[in-house]
């Protein structure tokens, strides 16, 4: 058995004896989006503030819940004590990113592991992720290459840690090859038409990004009278870059 490493006081951490200290950058990545949803659950206002989201169906025996919507939180002494172990050992997992090298990662690893910290990040100025600092605008525009359907705060663009990260090509250091289009239903920003977070792996990232899609319509898709289908923006700019996709794959590269 491997020896457990010890704190000062001679006792194995909390993150010790969960085996935190040898997570693999995804499985940190998981770990850091899940304890920082709990930290938001936990402080939230229960009392008219937040609600279950349930799956649209016409059948009225389907009822499935598809998640919670916090629409308030309640930072008084006696909630923030409550959480404060939470907050502890969330911001111990955010260390241990300055380790990590996103540039060895395969593209699936990459998918899932800048969705979950893009996420966890929102509520956050920024990351220190192997050595760069990194907001969430970074990972979302420089990054993954996705247009974001709100406008991003000007100071957070102005002053964008990715400004000085970026290669002579204009690239930033950690973008991927190229975009997936499905990443549009995967990223918060916290807007309230914004897709609901979950927690992506590396193993399934297809098969839980087009869940992701399919989960988004059936619940944000509106029929007005029927004679008109109301669509948010974020179905209208994954089509864009869907054809976009296709149409590039059609296309032979032609160097200059």
């Amino acid at each position: 058995m491997d020896k457990i490493k010890r704190s000062d006081s001679g006792h194995p951490s909390l993150a010790d004896l969960l085996g935190l200290n040898t997570l693999s950058p995804n499985k940190l990545s998981e770990e850091i989006l899940r304890s920082i949803c709990v930290v938001h659950y936990k402080l939230s206002d229960k009392q008219g503030h937040s609600r279950i989201v349930k799956k649209n169906s016409k059948n009225e025996n389907i009822n499935e819940e598809l998640g919670v919507v916090i629409g308030k939180l309640c930072l008084e002494d006696d909630n923030l004590k409550s959480v404060e172990s939470l907050l502890q050992n969330f911001r111990s997992l955010v260390q241990k990113l300055e380790k990590v090298d996103p540039e060895r990662m395969a593209r699936e690893e990459k998918l899932a592991f800048w969705i979950n910290i893009h996420n966890a990040l929102v509520m956050h100025a920024a990351f220190n992720i192997g050595g760069e600092r990194i907001n969430a605008y970074d990972v979302q525009s420089s990054i993954l290459g996705i247009h974001a359907c709100h406008s991003p705060s000007r100071l957070w663009t102005l002053f964008s840690p990715a400004r000085s990260s970026k290669t002579s090509s204009g690239r930033h250091t950690y973008s991927l090859d190229y975009a997936e289009p499905l990443l549009h239903f995967a990223l918060s920003t916290g807007a309230s038409t914004d897709p609901m977070v979950r927690v992506y792996t590396a193993e399934g990232i297809f098969q839980e990004l087009r869940q992701a899609r399919d989960r988004f319509i059936q619940t944000s898709v509106r029929f007005e009278k029927e004679t008109k289908i109301l669509l948010p923006k974020i179905i209208y700019n994954y089509a864009k870059d869907t054809l976009s996709t296709w149409l590039n794959s059609l296309i032979p590269y032609q160097s200059a």
